[in-house]
């Protein structure tokens, strides 16, 4: 195989590759019989990667500053308002072994809550700093379970 990052649907990837391509249409029977199904795989509670993007604009935001109200309000119309959530496995020297988990492995969850929290720590209309949560933070014992302090807020903290 090339370096480059052939079409795999083309005929010359199926033939280089020895791959065959099988097409089928999806019924909107199919769609509604497996609707349910579907939702169910997708929902930011049970997915342990849902949190992962707001987390990660959470450390840009910290890196370089907050983002404009507009483009604020547009991101969080699209990106799942779902806390990063850890089991601690190990601990290896100064690093910790971690398994994501979804949000339904926490007490208590909030998207409302999370939603504002998200608003004020991105946006430039607020003066609120994300990264003070991380002060205190210390990660649990093996075994146990944990979400970032910055994408989970189960009760107001004070300053």
């Amino acid at each position: 195989m090339t370096n480059s990052l052939p079409d795999l649907k083309s005929l010359e990837a199926r033939s280089h590759l020895n791959i065959k391509w099988f097409e089928f249409p999806i019924l909107p029977s199919d769609r509604e019989f497996f609707r349910e199904t579907h939702e169910q795989l997708i929902e930011p509670q049970n997915d342990p990667s849902a949190g992962f993007l707001r987390f990660h604009i959470t450390e840009y935001v910290e890196a370089f500053g907050k983002l404009s109200p507009a483009l604020t309000e547009w991101i969080l119309e699209r990106v799942a308002i779902s806390p990063l959530c850890y089991k601690v496995e190990a601990f290896e020297e100064k690093e910790v072994v971690v398994y994501y988990r979804a949000a339904d492995a926490l007490p208590t969850f909030d998207k409302l809550t999370e939603l504002e929290q998200t608003r004020r720590y991105w946006s430039s209309s607020y003066e609120d700093d994300s990264f003070e949560r991380m002060k205190d933070f210390v990660w649990p014992a093996p075994g146990g379970i944990t979400a970032d302090p910055r994408t989970y807020h189960p009760e107001p903290r004070t300053k």
